[in-house]
């Protein structure tokens, strides 16, 4: 999401991993442009297996830390240029 603590206030961007980890940026607004808004962003993950889960009983623990979870505490913050860019994002323990 853009940070607007850094002076950046478009549109949101959001994008599901694959098995390997690799993701494409979709704008949320019309959910099928690629890309992100220039300028500073906080990254925030969620679980999706864990936050969508209706099965019976408990479902599972979420594989991401809470800070993770969290715009305002997420250490995920990178700068988006024109152009194309790649971003890998390091995430560490739970």
């Amino acid at each position: 999401m853009p940070d607007p603590q850094k002076g950046n206030d478009g549109a949101m961007s959001r994008a599901i991993t694959d098995e390997e980890g690799r993701y494409t940026l979709i704008f949320t607004g019309d959910g099928s442009t690629p890309g992100a808004v220039v300028g500073w962003h906080c990254v925030t993950l969620e679980d999706l297996a864990s936050e969508n889960f209706r099965g019976a009983g408990k479902p599972p623990a979420p594989r991401v830390g809470g800070v993770y979870m969290d715009p305002s505490h997420t250490p995920l913050k990178f700068e988006v240029v024109e152009g194309e860019q790649t971003i890998d994002l390091k995430v560490v323990g739970k």
